[in-house]
């Protein structure tokens, strides 16, 4: 089942975005796209004991990449991946409420670690959990989020100095005002229909690479967006069953092709509706949260509406 638990209370909402590395799949964006924080060329020289990095996904506001290192019987590989995601907000001021904001929390479950990077705001931090590592940097107005997760090979341990060589050429591609511009549209989003779902009031879009974005408003209300690769019918097939909500109310539109769905009235998670679909083997979804309500039976029409633009082209 698939159900949204998030917090949308003020800095709330933007914490949220700022931990979704942690959360995104590996499947969740096509191997296509360049990345504009960093290249697999410099993670190549940053982190030499990996035989290759292959950028998986990459995009405005988000980059992910795969490294692979032989195992002993040369047959099979040992893998580690480096996500990098930048979260831009309209002042420093406002970036330094979501560090307060992720310090807080993760230091409820984990221990954090100073972080020094130049050209990054004091405050900066990092924290492990088994093989994984994460750190949190505030560059100008964005939030930097990276997630590294290392290989099970004793030789593809994290590498200190390389993962810290990576976490500069990062903080310094961020504060930049060509990437906070490029980030901050979204082309999944027609941008009439989204200031008419968030009310016309103050509207922060946010683009996380190529398949994933987040629309917002000053009361918490968000559109969200995803898409998720799938390589054949039957795992299309299998991904409509298990990312299904079966506690809302899950509408056939046939006007979206086979496998699409609105879904709404949900009874655990958070009030929202949703309308996913299929199309060349991607499986599209918007979704829609309202703080403290449901949305409108006029507003999920004009989600379908977001969903039909999308899917016309």
């Amino acid at each position: 089942m698939n159900h949204f638990s998030f917090s949308f209370a003020s800095t709330a909402l933007s914490a949220c975005v700022a931990s979704l590395l942690s959360i995104l799949p590996l499947s969740a964006a096509a191997q296509t796209g360049t990345c504009p924080i960093v290249s697999d060329a410099d993670l190549t020289v940053a982190l030499p004991d990996f035989q290759s990095w292959t950028l998986l996904s990459g995009g405005p506001g988000r980059c992910q990449f795969e490294g692979k290192v032989p195992d002993e019987d040369g047959d099979s590989w040992t893998l580690a991946s480096l996500t990098l995601m930048q979260q831009y907000k309209s002042s420093p001021k406002e970036a330094a409420e979501i560090m307060q904001v992720m310090r807080t929390e993760f230091a409820k479950q984990y221990t954090l670690t100073e972080v020094k990077l130049a050209g990054a705001v004091p405050g900066a931090f990092r924290f492990n959990s088994g093989n994984v590592s994460w750190w949190y940097a505030q560059a100008g107005k964005s939030v930097l989020s990276v997630m590294y997760v290392g290989g099970q090979e004793q030789r593809a341990a994290p590498q200190e100095q390389g993962l810290n060589d990576i976490l500069q050429k990062a903080v310094t591609a961020t504060d930049q005002p060509a990437a906070a511009a490029a980030a901050g549209v979204c082309p999944q989003f027609d941008a009439s229909l989204v200031r008419k779902l968030l009310g016309g009031k103050k509207v922060e879009i946010q683009q996380f690479g190529t398949t994933s974005c987040i629309a917002s408003n000053p009361s918490s209300d968000a559109l969200m967006f995803t898409g998720v690769e799938t390589k054949n019918e039957a795992e299309a097939a299998q991904l409509f069953d298990s990312m299904r909500s079966d506690d809302c109310t899950n509408e056939a539109l046939a006007s979206l092709g086979p496998r699409s769905e609105l879904s709404y009235n949900c009874s655990q998670g958070n009030k929202r509706a949703s309308v996913s679909f299929f199309k060349d083997a991607m499986r599209y979804e918007y979704t829609l949260v309202m703080e403290g309500r449901e949305p409108t039976a006029q507003e999920r029409a004009q989600l379908i509406e977001q969903a039909r633009l999308r899917f016309a082209r």
